[in-house]
């Protein structure tokens, strides 16, 4: 078992499209002095290093935040994506322009957690694009996917290459 670097060879393989979508996001979020990392496929591409194109991107942020975020998508141009799927906003507001997701999670969906400033700091420092970003640590994202465990979904194949990629460098006793 080795442990790889946190990379981010992967991003060129986003469309430029879509990558546009999350900068603006990104930036809007940057103009409101909000704190975030980032998680989901992202931050699985930048610890195992390959890329699984899911159209979205998951910003986290403290709860306090939540409302500061949902101001940033929409100054990005994205809209609330309840109309179109129905969701549980108890945890995540979803947002979307066209098949592109942005969402801002401030907890589990079991509500287990709360994103704290733990969780905004503790991984990495990457550029992707040019973008200077943190991902959520590898700890967290191990623990968000453990928890989705769905009739329609399960990221428990995303655990397993985590693992792979990085056992070594987990944090075992956090």
């Amino acid at each position: 078992m080795t442990t790889a670097a946190p990379s981010t060879d992967w991003a060129h393989r986003m469309p430029d499209a879509e990558w546009a979508v999350y900068r603006e996001a990104i930036q809007q979020a940057r103009a409101l002095h909000i704190p975030f990392a980032f998680g989901g496929a992202f931050a699985l591409a930048v610890y195992t290093g390959s890329l699984r194109n899911t159209k979205d991107f998951d910003f986290y942020v403290r709860p306090g935040d939540r409302d500061a975020m949902i101001r940033a998508l929409t100054a990005a141009g994205l809209e609330d994506h309840y109309d179109r799927l129905p969701y549980d906003r108890s945890w995540i507001y979803r947002a979307s322009r066209d098949d592109i997701i942005v969402d801002a999670i401030w907890a589990m969906a079991n509500h287990r957690a709360a994103v704290d400033d733990v969780w905004l700091t503790r991984g990495p420092g990457v550029i992707i694009r040019g973008e200077p970003l943190r991902p959520i640590s590898v700890e967290e994202l191990i623990w968000t996917k453990l928890y989705v465990l769905q009739r329609e979904r399960c990221d428990w194949g995303d655990v397993f290459n985590l693992l792979d990629a990085q056992a070594r460098a987990v944090d075992w006793e956090y």
